[in-house]
């Protein structure tokens, strides 16, 4: 096992009502979404259009990394579901 922060643990706990976490997601990655260490400045918000040429700028300037992880929805059961 690894370790998690405390603030990860209270994250989570403040977090509880407002995100679901899709069975299909594997053990521990949803400790990656509540890590404070992990949050911040890591996360850019675009529309589909500019984030696919962002992310192709940014891999052309050597970061691979970057990548679309996800979308904006309209709200439904959650404020946030992993998938």
């Amino acid at each position: 096992g690894g370790y998690l922060t405390g603030a990860c643990k209270r994250n989570r706990a403040y977090l509880a009502d407002k995100v679901t976490i899709d069975a299909l997601v594997r053990p521990g990655y949803e400790d990656v979404a509540f890590d404070p260490q992990t949050s911040g400045g890591l996360l850019v918000a675009l529309a589909p259009k500019p984030a696919a040429r962002l992310v192709r700028a940014l891999h052309a300037k050597g970061i691979a990394a970057a990548a679309v992880i996800g979308v904006a929805v309209e709200r439904r059961e959650a404020y946030v579901v992993l998938r």
